[in-house]
């Protein structure tokens, strides 16, 4: 079937994949394929941070982030945890910890159009009395240092937020299989580097420093009240408040465990990585067809003009030469990606063969977007730009 689908669209399905080709090698060459890694060693003078962990039902996690957060020396002043409504012990947790700079806030349930994460940091941000606050997941595992090289790595670039790219950590194997082939779909729409005023970038709301009265100026964490994608809203209202976002790699300094199995990547990281929130339809669209001709298509229809290549003509050999082309280029990204991953082993180089399931997930979460989050339903927001 494959092969009469071929035959009857050959030439447009090369004229397609050639100019998605085209536009995808633009994408990922306006940056380097890496962005530029924290500073070691640097002091960031007498600045100070309050480190912010909203926090629902964390009690698996809180710990280690906890942990991490009191690690970071005198450069954090205080460290808010903001319970969300837990029920399985986590501000237990935050109470017995013995370290005076930790403090608790109970928080309050969302008003109407807010999800969790962003009215926990709402509330927070009014308690904030340093001049820069640092928002952990509370899955994050920061090793020490990791504020005072964000704190210098922003003072030094002129930045009023500040977003780290973490190391994740992936233990079974069906993880290592399906996360890299979803995170290289967001490494083809947004092809590396930092929210700009004229295109979309990488931002990770896992670990983001943001200069407190940056964020004030504009709005507080409204912004993002109603996105899943609230990282990516929030820069981008940053950036229309003529604030400066930057975007490093902190793989050195800072550890994520995001989810324990494939089937939880695919259920809960699948439910945002379409960024419904603040991409216009046509632009999903455009993404949408992007990634299937690019990421999804390449591996099937090379392995299938391969199979024939005895009785291949101009137009298969053509077709054949793109789809090897965009597989080097996808094996590329995921040389340059390993650094990001803890282990990056065995199947990690086989997530290729995931990448028509990843492009099927964003299609899916872009049509029939899911809001819910620990036994919540929300609302669907308005979208926005």
């Amino acid at each position: 079937m494959l092969d009469m689908l071929i035959m009857s669209g050959g030439l447009p399905l090369l004229i397609l994949q050639l100019l998605a080709g085209v536009v995808l090698l633009v994408r990922l060459g306006r940056r380097p394929r890496r962005p530029l890694p924290l500073p070691k060693g640097l002091t960031p003078g007498s600045a100070t941070v309050t480190v912010v962990i909203p926090a629902r039902n964390e009690a698996p996690r809180i710990a280690a982030a906890l942990a991490g957060a009191m690690r970071q020396g005198g450069v954090v002043a205080e460290i808010f945890v903001v319970d969300d409504e837990s029920t399985d012990g986590t501000a237990e947790i935050v109470r017995a910890a013995l370290d005076p700079r930790v403090r608790l806030i109970v928080g309050r349930r969302a008003p109407e159009g807010w999800l969790g994460k962003s009215w926990a940091l709402q509330q927070a941000l009014r308690h904030v009395r340093t001049e820069w606050l640092l928002c952990l997941d509370a899955d994050a595992r920061p090793a020490p240092g990791l504020a005072a090289a964000a704190l210098a790595a922003a003072c030094g670039e002129g930045a009023d937020a500040l977003s780290v790219a973490p190391r994740f950590i992936v233990e079974t194997a069906g993880e290592r299989w399906l996360h890299p082939a979803l995170l290289t779909t967001l490494i083809y729409r947004l092809g590396g580097g930092a929210t700009t005023p004229n295109r979309r970038g990488f931002v990770n709301g896992q670990c983001l420093l943001l200069r407190a009265e940056t964020v004030r100026r504009a709005g507080g964490f409204a912004a993002a009240a109603g996105a899943f994608a609230d990282d990516f809203a929030l820069a981008a209202a940053l950036v229309r408040s003529r604030a400066r976002v930057a975007f490093r790699d902190g793989s050195d300094f800072l550890e994520v465990k995001m989810y324990g199995s494939a089937g939880e990547t695919w259920r809960q990281w699948g439910r945002t990585l379409a960024l419904n929130e603040v991409t216009k339809p046509t632009q999903q669209i455009y993404d949408i067809g992007l990634l299937a001709l690019t990421q999804a298509a390449p591996l099937p229809l090379a392995a299938a003009l391969a199979w024939n290549v005895g009785r291949a003509d101009i137009l298969s050999g053509a077709l054949l030469a793109v789809n090897g082309l965009l597989l080097a280029l996808r094996f590329a990204v995921l040389g340059s990606a390993a650094r990001c991953y803890r282990p990056a082993r065995d199947v990690y180089w086989l997530s290729p063969l995931a990448d028509p399931l990843a492009v099927v997930r964003i299609a899916v979460s872009a049509i029939w977007p899911r809001r819910e989050w620990r036994g919540r339903r929300y609302s669907r927001p308005r979208k926005t730009a």
